[in-house]
């Protein structure tokens, strides 16, 4: 499986915003972002900002498939507690990881993709009978 390391919300942003120049993350997005994320997954074509980063969650680099995410941390991380998960992934990586969350009784609650790139910027998280929560 990939590497792994560490990253805040700050890092997050930073990476995100400087995949293009003025791109930046909308309010839903930001808002949804958990300031602490248990996991936050990154494909490695996306990597470049990331690489010098001083961060605070586990990072998990992949290379499109999720399946070793899944098999390694993913199922157990989901399989009690309210975990939340960020990434910055292609869109297939993300339509897998939606699909399995909602067995897990999790949803994607933020989405956005980074402009000129074929990034999306996304936040998985528990659902309660109430919404996310």
């Amino acid at each position: 499986m990939g590497s792994t390391s560490t990253l805040d919300r700050r890092t997050f942003l930073a990476a995100t915003a400087s995949l293009t120049v003025g791109s930046c993350l909308p309010a839903s997005v930001l808002a949804a972002m958990p300031l602490s994320p248990a996991l936050f997954v990154c494909d490695r074509r996306f990597t470049g900002s990331l690489a010098r980063a001083d961060v605070h969650a586990t990072v998990t680099y992949i290379d499109g498939d999720v399946t070793a995410l899944w098999r390694d941390q993913l199922s157990g991380l989901w399989q009690n507690g309210t975990a939340s998960v960020s990434g910055l992934t292609q869109p297939a990586a993300l339509f897998c990881l939606e699909q399995l969350a909602r067995g897990h009784g999790r949803s994607v609650s933020a989405r956005h993709t980074v402009a000129g790139t074929d990034a999306i910027a996304w936040v998985i998280s528990p659902v309660s009978p109430r919404g996310f929560l």
